[in-house]
């Protein structure tokens, strides 16, 4: 089975590099390879800090969690002042 397109992942780039596609850019090789996994690291690492830092900084100014009252008595009342459903409980 041949692999082709996204599938081979961005680190085996590294591994399928050839000057004959690109001549500007760098042939294969162990070198290569870890630029590739590098650039793997940083592209997983980046969205996670910065996602992180965007809960935390919302935590602090406005909260991420409501009282455990306001959730028993439903999210509708409690954050719009309003009621979203009601249950007919008669059928």
């Amino acid at each position: 089975m041949r692999l082709t397109g996204p599938r081979r992942g961005v680190v085996l780039i590294g591994v399928y590099a050839r000057l004959a596609v690109n001549p500007a850019g760098v042939a294969s090789g162990w070198s290569q390879l870890g630029r590739q996994s590098v650039l793997a690291l940083v592209a997983l690492s980046y969205p996670f800090v910065t996602t992180w830092i965007i809960l935390w900084a919302t935590h602090q100014v406005v909260g991420l969690r409501v009282s455990p009252g306001e959730q028993a008595e439903g999210l509708d009342l409690g954050e719009h002042s309003e009621i979203g459903y009601e249950l007919d409980a008669s059928r």
